[in-house]
């Protein structure tokens, strides 16, 4: 109940003062040579009566900045609550996507230096906290994009990596409505989690106050781009895409690097498309802090205006209003999946056949050695995984170019190709990296078996 003590004052005297505001302005666009409406932003300075600033910020500003000190405090406070209670059951997954790094050379012409040649990546870092240990993320991508499809394919790796004990997911970001606090992200936690992780029963996601400052994820982000650009300081370059993830992979041995391909977003971007029309608005959306769903309460979100965490399903702390969708957005059954082969096959075969592939599976950024045949000859060489296609069975691989004669020491190609998963015949061990003459090598411990045309 405290108040701000005044002084006397003369109401009479004006107080200049400045402030900011925007305004529509009416300006020519230069390429299309149409009129269109841009909101600018300008300060500007007004006379007021000392009473009227007094009013202003005892009516209008203090109740908003206490509303979200107070947003603040108490965020903080339950998640570290949650982060101190977890269980085996549970796990936080901390996010936020990093400024893109831009690719770099130790010395660069001016026309490259100045003009589009750079390439961009895109960096979605990610902090799991589960009861006894907490892992670090980094998914990079060429894709750009930072919307809902996006967000879910950078989150795979992610959810693939969590314990099979983990049946209870805390999602935890800021909240730009562009991004991560949205009505096709609500739907796709709401209705369709199951589909990428079956494993899920009870799932929040949090969103912290605006200004909330650096988190865990930022740290994570700073770190790569400081590994890389040292990297570069030491007279290396890092060019595209393979010798950023293979310099993150060498220094932050800690932090686990996936590469995200376009295929994998525009998945994603296509069911999202698909469920279109069941997506429905929230009115208040920037007040939403907490949006939770519950296995026993399918297709119901229920949106808060604080984060709380409650063991009864029909909690109704700081209760917003809650979100139906209809009930035809349920999973498929096991009846419903059928194979595409004129018998059934057994369970029991199935089930080997995948334990087997999973064994033999290999991830973005893996090192193999490939088999090509040509003219009845066959050649072996050294590549870097990109992604696998289930369907075609095929591994799309960028080629590496030996450039020693026992066979260590190999540099980026840049020849991409799909290989049959038949033609894969071993999986490298990783390699380290050496700079020489400002380019980055791949040096192995033991010579690989590559026979090159």
């Amino acid at each position: 109940m405290k108040i701000l003590p005044y002084k006397k004052f003369d109401n009479s005297m004006d107080i200049a003062v400045k402030q900011w505001k925007h305004c529509k302005e009416l300006i020519k666009d230069i390429k299309t040579k149409q009129d269109r409406y841009v909101t600018k932003y300008k300060k500007e300075m007004y006379n007021l009566k000392p009473r009227d600033l007094v009013m202003q910020l005892e009516e209008s500003d203090l109740p908003k900045l206490f509303q979200h000190e107070q947003n603040i405090v108490h965020q903080y406070k339950t998640i570290i609550s949650l982060k101190e209670s977890l269980t085996e059951k549970d796990a936080v997954i901390h996010m936020d996507f990093s400024e893109n790094y831009t690719t770099k050379c130790n010395q660069e012409i001016q026309s490259y230096h100045f003009g589009g040649s750079r390439t961009q990546i895109s960096l979605h870092t990610v902090v799991v906290y589960t009861k006894d240990k907490v892992t670090s993320h980094c998914t990079v991508s060429l894709n750009l994009s930072h919307n809902a499809g996006a967000i879910w394919a950078h989150l795979q790796p992610v959810l693939i990596g969590l314990p099979p004990s983990v049946e209870n997911l805390h999602f935890l970001s800021d909240g730009p409505v562009t991004q991560y606090r949205n009505k096709t992200m609500f739907y796709i936690l709401g209705c369709r989690i199951k589909d990428l992780y079956p494993l899920a029963m009870k799932y929040t996601w949090n969103f912290h106050e605006a200004g909330h400052g650096k988190g865990a994820p930022d740290g994570i982000g700073a770190t790569c781009k400081r590994t890389a650009d040292q990297l570069i300081a030491q007279r290396g370059d890092i060019t595209n895409l393979y010798d950023f993830v293979a310099v993150l992979r060498e220094g932050c041995p800690n932090i686990q690097i996936s590469v995200i391909e376009d295929v994998d977003i525009e998945k994603v971007n296509k069911m999202i498309k698909k469920h279109e029309k069941e997506q429905k608005p929230f009115k208040g959306t920037l007040l939403v802090h907490q949006v939770s769903d519950h296995i026993y309460n399918p297709n119901k979100l229920v949106l808060k205006s604080l984060s709380y965490f409650c063991d009864n399903v029909g909690c109704n702390h700081y209760n917003l209003g809650t979100i139906t969708y209809q009930k035809n957005t349920q999973r498929l059954q096991v009846s419903d999946i059928s194979t595409d082969s004129e018998d059934d096959m057994p369970l029991a075969s199935m089930r080997h056949i995948a334990q087997e592939k999973s064994k033999t599976s290999y991830g973005s950024g893996d090192y193999v050695l490939v088999k090509l045949i040509m003219r009845e000859k066959e050649y072996r060489y050294a590549a870097i995984c990109s992604k696998y296609d289930d369907e075609d069975g095929e591994l799309t691989v960028t080629f590496l170019k030996v450039c020693n004669e026992d066979g260590t020491e190999f540099k980026i190609n840049d020849d991409i190709a799909d290989v049959p998963y038949e033609d894969v015949m071993e999986k490298l061990p990783v390699p380290n990296l050496i700079v020489k003459r400002n380019t980055v090598f791949y040096k192995f411990k033991k010579p690989v078996n590559v026979y090159e045309k």
